[in-house]
């Protein structure tokens, strides 16, 4: 099994993209199933892959993006051109996971990402403390 695979090659691995973003927020139909390895050039990608999740997804048992990741990353691809499908996925889990997010985190890599006004308009008017109104 590929799980396996993965697991067994020392290499980390976790699940991105849209299996990601229905996993913590609405769930849709996607034709593909996106899956980031990981060998650490960047800071940025080690502390993704250090903020991954364990679940159970499709039976399986897998690393997931963390809440805080799929947004960033539904937000940068929203940025490339993506579709508006994006903004959507990334409010969907902002919405369903604002208890548990780190606003802090979400918010100092938007500035890094240059996303910062992306996630204010999903945002909209932010309580203080950092969580959603």
């Amino acid at each position: 099994m590929l799980t396996e695979k993965f697991r067994d090659s020392g290499v980390p691995w976790m699940l991105t993209g849209s299996a990601a973003s229905s996993y913590y927020g609405e769930p849709r139909a996607t034709n593909d199933l996106d899956i980031a390895r990981g060998r650490f050039t960047m800071k940025k990608k080690r502390v993704e892959f250090e903020r991954r999740r364990a679940a159970r997804l499709f039976g399986l048992d897998v690393y997931v993006i963390s809440p805080e990741g799929s947004i960033l990353s539904k937000l940068e691809w929203a940025r490339r051109g993506g579709s508006d499908r994006q903004l959507r996925d990334a409010a969907s889990v902002l919405a369903a996971n604002q208890e548990t997010l780190d606003f802090e985190y979400l918010r100092r890599q938007a500035r890094e990402l240059s996303v910062e006004d992306l996630l204010g308009q999903l945002m909209g008017g932010a309580a203080p403390g950092g969580a959603p109104a």
